[in-house]
This record gives C-alpha cells, sequence and structure tokens, in this order.
C-alpha cells in the first residue's frame, strides 16, 4: 500500500465513541489501528448516546486520519421526541446522577409501583415503535444519505457495517444497491436465532427474517465475533462456507502494558458485565460454601451497571450470608482501569447457567482471556465460551455437583497469583493487533490487493 495515500473505508456503526457501551469496542479498535495498515476510516455514527455511558478518553486514542459524522438520530419514544422539540436531556448520562443506589428495600432499584392502564398502553405503544425492526430505523435514511454522498465524495469502494441493530442491515443494503462497492457485514450477535432475537409481533418478525436474509445473500462477506455464528447463519440463511470468518473481538494491545500486577494483599474474584435475570444463582452458592467449610476468604468484585447488577443479584443474597458479606458492587469504570482491576484479580468468574447464550463469545470473557486470567466458570458443556477457554487452559470449569465444585474451587483459591504465570499463546487471538489484522486481511482480499501482493 502507498502509505502517503490512505485507501477509505466507511465505518457504519451507531454505537460509538465516546460511548462506553461493550457493543462499541469492537468497532472502535479496528477505526483506532486501521490507519497503520494504509485505511482512513470515514465513520457515520449518531448524534445522540440515548442509553449509555461515556467516556471521552476513547475520542482521544483516535488518531487525525479517522474521520467521524455524526448524523441525526431521533429516539422513537416520548422522551427522544421530546428532546427533539427541544425538552431537556433525558440520556442516560444526564440522568443517572440522580440515581441513587443502595441496597435497602425501597431504593431506586428495588421500588415497585403501581402502573395504571394508560401507562401501560403508552408503553405498549412505545415498544412497538422501537421494533420496526428496531429503535433506530429513524437512523435509516439520514445515515443512507449522508454515506451516499460520502462514497462519491471521497470514491469509497469499501463498507464495513456491524450489526446489530438491524436497521443498519438496511442501510448496507441501500449502499450496496446504488453503489458499486464491496460490503462487508460484521455481527457481534447472531440475528435471527432463537426468541431473544425476536419483537413476537408475526409480521415484524417476518420481516426482519427476509431483511437477514438479503443481507446474507447480498454482503460480500459476513464475519462475527464468535465462530458459533457460522453453523447458526448456515442453518438459518444457508450462506456458504466461505462466505463467513470468524474474528474475536481483541482488547487494546497499548491497554495491556499498563495493567501490571500490583502489590496488592487483598484476594477477590471479579465478574465483569451485566448480571441477566436469566443467570442462575449456582455460583453463589458454592463460593458460599467455599467460605463457610473451607474458611477461604475472599471479596467478589461485581464491575457493570449497578443498578442492573444489584436488582438481579441482591435478590440471591439473604440465601448467602458469606457471599453477601464479601460482595461488592462497582459502577461502570473507565476501560484502562478496568483492565487493572482484571489483571490483579485472583480470577475471574464466567456465568451464564444452564443452557443459556451457548453461542456467545462474551466480552467480558474477551477481557478475560486476553489478560490471560483463569476463568472460574459455570457454563453450558458444549457452549462457544467453554470451547474457547479450554483453547487458553485457564478455565476452571463447574460441574454442577456441588461437593465437587467446592473441592474444584477450594483448590484453586488455595493457589496464588504467582502459581498462575504460566502462558499459553492463544490469548493472542484476543488483542486488538490479530483482530485488525484479520480484518485487513478480509479487507485487501476484497479489493484484490492481496493478488497484487503474491
Amino acid at each position: 500500500m502507498n502509505s502517503n495515500k490512505k485507501i477509505p473505508i466507511l465505518i457504519i456503526a451507531p454505537f460509538f465513541a465516546p460511548q462506553s457501551h461493550a457493543a462499541m469496542f469492537r468497532v472502535h479498535k479496528l477505526v483506532k489501528y486501521l490507519p497503520q495498515y494504509g485505511y482512513k476510516p470515514i465513520v457515520v455514527t449518531t448524534d445522540i448516546n440515548y442509553n449509555y455511558n461515556e467516556d471521552l478518553n476513547l475520542l482521544d486514542e483516535l488518531t487525525e486520519d479517522v474521520e467521524i459524522h455524526r448524523v441525526r438520530y431521533i429516539e422513537p419514544t416520548i422522551r427522544g421526541l421530546r428532546m427533539a422539540l427541544g425538552g431537556k436531556d433525558r440520556t442516560f448520562k444526564a440522568m443517572k446522577k440522580n440515581i441513587k443506589m443502595n441496597s435497602s428495600n425501597d431504593s431506586d432499584s428495588n421500588r415497585i409501583t403501581k402502573t395504571s392502564f394508560l401507562k401501560k398502553l403508552k408503553s405498549d405503544i412505545q415498544n412497538f415503535f422501537k421494533t420496526i425492526p428496531d429503535a433506530y430505523w429513524t437512523w435509516v435514511d439520514p445515515a443512507t444519505k449522508v454515506s451516499n454522498e460520502l462514497i462519491k465524495k471521497h470514491n469509497i469502494k469499501l463498507v464495513y457495517t456491524t450489526t446489530n441493530p438491524d436497521s443498519v442491515l438496511k442501510i448496507g443494503l441501500n449502499l450496496k444497491s446504488k453503489n458499486a462497492i464491496k460490503w462487508i457485514s460484521d455481527f457481534r450477535d447472531p440475528l435471527g436465532y432463537g426468541e431473544r432475537y425476536n419483537t413476537h409481533h408475526k409480521l415484524i418478525d417476518e420481516n426482519i427474517k427476509n431483511l437477514h436474509l438479503r443481507s446474507m445473500n447480498i454482503a460480500d462477506k459476513i464475519t462475527g465475533l464468535s465462530s458459533s455464528y457460522e453453523q447458526i447463519f448456515k442453518d438459518l440463511y444457508h450462506i456458504q462456507s466461505n462466505k463467513f470468518q470468524f474474528i474475536p473481538t481483541g482488547i487494546d494491545d497499548e491497554y495491556i502494558d499498563d495493567t501490571r500486577l500490583m502489590d496488592n494483599e487483598e484476594k477477590y474474584l471479579i465478574f465483569v458485565g451485566e448480571f441477566q435475570e436469566k443467570y442462575d444463582d449456582y455460583i453463589f452458592k458454592v463460593l458460599d460454601n467455599v467460605v463457610e467449610k473451607e474458611n477461604i476468604q475472599f471479596k467478589i468484585k461485581i464491575i457493570g451497571r449497578k443498578e442492573i447488577n444489584f436488582k438481579n443479584i441482591s435478590k440471591y443474597m439473604d440465601q448467602y450470608k458469606y457471599v453477601n458479606q464479601a460482595i461488592e458492587f462497582i459502577d461502570h469504570i473507565p476501560q484502562l482501569e478496568l483492565y487493572k482491576e482484571i489483571k490483579n484479580a485472583h480470577s475471574c468468574i464466567l456465568l451464564t447457567g444452564g443452557e443459556n447464550f451457548w453461542w456467545c463469545n462474551f466480552a467480558k470473557m474477551v477481557d478475560y482471556i486476553a489478560l490471560q486470567k483463569y476463568v472460574i466458570s459455570d457454563v453450558y458443556e458444549s457452549s462457544e465460551a467453554k470451547k474457547e477457554l479450554e483453547k487458553t487452559g485457564k478455565g476452571i470449569f463447574l460441574t454442577k455437583n456441588l461437593d465437587n465444585d467446592i473441592k474444584i474451587v477450594t483448590d484453586h483459591m488455595e493457589k496464588t497469583i504467582d502459581d498462575f504465570q504460566s502462558e499459553n499463546e492463544y490469548y493472542k487471538r484476543y488483542l486488538s493487533s490479530s483482530q485488525v489484522k484479520s480484518f485487513v486481511e478480509v479487507f485487501d482480499n476484497l479489493l484484490g490487493m492481496n493478488d497484487d501482493k503474491k
């Protein structure tokens, strides 16, 4: 490549910096490092972040080669309409300061209010309009218009979209139909698979399925952050084997240099992310018994959306007095601080319980693997998570036999971090350097550049 003139690539990404939602980091690392490989990322994203925390440092990480276009997005809700008409800022980051988290029964996170018929009706109508096919449908036309202009202005031949939301696929289809481009459709979730990705409106679900089918057929390349997506997409959409490529999300190599082990006498386990309602409490039962019967002391740090994690975990805590005393809820923190917490933890926790999310390559697991941590795991036997953790040699897998699992965790917790300093090279696959190189290879192939290098 001619390093003096970078090849433009259009990146369609509703979630983008300074948003610090987990959905953003895959594309953030791609955009951050693409200029080193002779590409100029031109990002089209939303102008308003309604729902997530922000970290302005993420924008500072991007070089001047990155061009960002923020396109008007009105959330199809009462909140979105009010704000569009000049009403006060009701985004999550603006309202968060009013959220008071505590463990009392009458806290904001636990309070139950009676919902009138009119309130329920308003909620039902609002939820319906957020499923056509998702809350980003209002962004499709303005984003398509700006993207078409950018393609013509910069003579762009490559377009990368990140999904979900489904609406992004409409933009990809629009751009592909009007321009001579190569389209890379990247998936962070196996859209169309299972109840999780259904709206429960028959007509809407049928239209979404058709949207997925058209996109799978028309996109030039399909990539995904989990290898399980290939079989799911083959079953659902009959894609060809050579059309899909598994590219794991990677954590920033630069961050790893700043996450060295610190002198820390406190032994703690760490869980990162959101504790979903479908998760079960088995791991807490195991940990509680480890403390009670084996007298092994440790803290448990739960880092993520505090209002969600407190609500979904605290309902179990009356049963587990030792875990209840050990647990600490920590709200969202910047990524570098998070990695330091992970690096200095004794071990990490990954839990889904049962067959939940068997297909998922969790964002939290990516961090655990890349930082070479041991992971106490309550995951489905044939899950994507177990398969990937087995490759690292650092998975501590629960068996659902309580006595056996107490012994497994006890033996592991009796070890120190110094006992864990073995290295398995598989962790490198979960670095941003590996992620970006894999995408660059895809881009080069689509442009025929690899043929020129031979």
